[in-house]
């Protein structure tokens, strides 16, 4: 299972710009510059720096909240990544941030320098990004289907007194919403039987639809989720990953940039250096 640091990849992209300084002729098998001008040597650095800054760039769109012993909140940028299994997508989906715009910028690069190109990249581009999706879709859902104040709840633990807090309120606001439902019941009821239809059928049809949003924004994450599980090792299969992404792109639209969609059409068709 792929697991990698930021520095381990600096190197390894390192290594891949002087080959290809080497193979374009810019430099010989010493390391001198073949050609030594002022212009050649601006290129030779300009490649150089895309290698070496990208791996960071692409670390700094990502980023872990953690909480010490104090009760204090810190946020740390992460340098190293491995796949994520069940337990730990359960106790981060709210900790870890992943700015996926961040992330495809440097994809866009990426793309644009075939000489960059291996299996490593490969694999945490999709990593970033695919888990980056299901955790923008299950925050949106948390708090479409929780409410703001129990996403909170659930994704940054605050003290013990605010939730409490929060519960009591969202049991009064309980109250409150069922006991003027119960109201208008017992006044419709007395009017006439139609407007007690009325009011019965109104609230069955708004509650059934809560009901189906919340079922299709479960298979949502459900979807999202399996997709990313499709990758957890650094050897997976191009072809299935494309019918995968394929399939949720036919039901739930353009969920996946398209640069996404371009890196794993080239690795399925085979392309190389």
């Amino acid at each position: 299972m792929g697991n990698y640091t930021e520095k381990r990849l600096i190197e390894l992209l390192t290594h891949k710009a002087e080959a290809e300084l080497v193979r374009r002729g810019w430099l010989n098998e010493e390391g001198d510059l073949g050609v030594n001008t002022l212009e050649r040597e601006m290129e030779v650095e300009d490649l150089r720096e895309q290698a070496r800054f990208m791996v960071p760039s692409l670390f700094d769109a990502t980023s872990l909240s953690t909480r010490d012993e104090s009760g204090e909140r810190t946020t740390v940028k992460l340098d190293r990544w491995h796949h994520r299994d069940s337990f730990q997508i359960a106790d981060e989906s709210w900790e870890l941030m992943i700015n996926n715009s961040e992330v495809y910028r440097e994809l866009e690069t990426y793309l644009a320098s075939p000489w960059l190109w291996c299996e490593e990249m490969d694999w945490l581009f999709l990593q970033f990004s695919l888990y980056g999706v299901y955790l923008e879709v299950y925050k949106t859902i948390s708090v479409n289907t929780l409410g703001i104040g129990k996403s909170f709840m659930l994704g940054y633990k605050p003290h013990w007194v605010y939730r409490v807090g929060m519960w009591v309120l969202g049991f009064l606001w309980w109250l409150f919403k069922w006991g003027f439902w119960l109201v208008v019941l017992i006044l419709a009821t007395e009017s006439h039987w139609i407007s007690t239809t009325a009011w019965v059928g109104l609230t069955a049809w708004i509650q059934g639809k809560k009901l189906l949003s919340r079922r299709r924004f479960k298979k949502l994450r459900t979807d999202t989720l399996s997709s990313y599980q499709s990758i957890n090792n650094q050897v997976f299969g191009w072809r299935n990953l494309e019918r995968i992404i394929a399939d949720l792109q036919r039901d739930w639209g353009a969920i996946y940039d398209s640069r996404i969609m371009r890196l794993i059409e080239i690795r399925q068709q085979g392309l190389k250096l």
